[in-house]
């Protein structure tokens, strides 16, 4: 399957979703993910195809398949200082969650996801940068505490590239537009006017203003609320009845084929599927694939995607 893969790429230089069809098409059903960890561990990735400049940019196809995430740089100053939480619809452009943060911690960051998932339901997917809070810059797992709490919501997690905010695109876009209406506005001059003031911001950008990339209609005209609730106890974690399963240890380890492997300190007694391909295997919890093995050394290493 791995040399057939090869071949399709060396011929066409195609992605992922293009060769999972030819390769269905040909008998043998391959998983898109599958497919870009081929290309990358055979040499074959391109530079230019890992983050094209868009012509026309990606967008899903329907509201709450893919929210966007990020923080803002600091604004204000003194006691004012404000750090803007920012969560947007890829496919609307609506902004589901603005909120007023000073620090990166745990509790104030996953307190205003809770509400925006308990308001606008939970999406299928969030794309964020490798920033705290919810990527351990200093552990080398990379999930935290906050992103074990998001996925045990099925949410599937995609990390952007390092130091390429254009995979963010859209709410990077949506930060210069906050910052022209907050000097519009007025900045702060202390910090519990930062609530209000994004709060209209924020009702402003989603019914009033008109977006020139939804043809100058508003994002309120093509976003609907998730069908997903949020669930404040979610079960553990159900995989397909033929996959392979382990339990960490309390280190974030397991054993597989006499190997001790290392997946994830803050999925400590977990559950999480192994995925076999050629010479690897992928670590999957729940469904946001989360580190990768070599089958025959047992060194894992972080899971890099090659497209959002």
């Amino acid at each position: 399957v791995e040399s057939r893969v090869v071949e399709l790429r060396e011929k066409y230089g195609w992605g992922g979703d293009k060769l999972k069809v030819l390769s269905a098409k040909e008998g043998t059903e391959v998983p898109r993910v599958t497919i870009n960890r081929i290309i990358r561990r055979n040499g074959l990735l391109i530079a230019e195809d890992c983050y094209r400049p868009a012509v026309r940019r990606f967008e899903r196809e329907e509201p709450n398949q893919l929210w966007q995430v990020d923080l803002k740089g600091c604004m204000g100053r003194g006691d004012a200082r404000c750090e803007p939480l920012s969560i947007l619809d890829d496919h609307s452009r609506f902004v589901v969650g603005l909120f007023p943060t000073r620090t990166s911690k745990l509790e104030p960051i996953q307190e205003s996801f809770q509400k925006t998932f308990e308001k606008h339901g939970v999406p299928e997917a969030l794309l964020m940068d490798h920033g705290t809070p919810w990527w351990g810059t200093s552990h080398v797992a990379g999930l935290t505490r906050l992103s074990v709490w998001l996925m045990k919501q099925d949410i599937k997690l995609k990390f952007s590239g390092y130091n390429h905010p254009q995979t963010q695109g859209k709410v990077e876009r949506f930060h210069r537009t906050l910052a022209h209406a907050v000097r519009h506005k007025g900045t702060p001059k202390s910090f519990h006017i930062w609530k209000p003031l994004l709060e209209t911001i924020a009702q402003e950008y989603n019914y009033i203003r008109p977006h020139e990339a939804l043809g100058m209609n508003v994002p309120a005209s093509r976003y609907s609320e998730s069908t997903r609730a949020y669930n404040p106890s979610p079960k553990p974690p159900q995989y397909p009845t033929n996959s392979t399963v382990v339990r960490l240890d309390h280190l974030g380890r397991f054993s597989y084929r006499k190997l001790r492997i290392f997946a994830a300190e803050s999925l400590a007694g977990e559950l999480v599927r192994i995925d076999e391909l050629q010479n690897t295997a992928l670590i999957y919890y729940r469904n946001t694939p989360i580190r990768e093995f070599s089958l025959s050394s047992g060194a894992s290493s972080q899971f890099v995607q090659i497209r959002p």
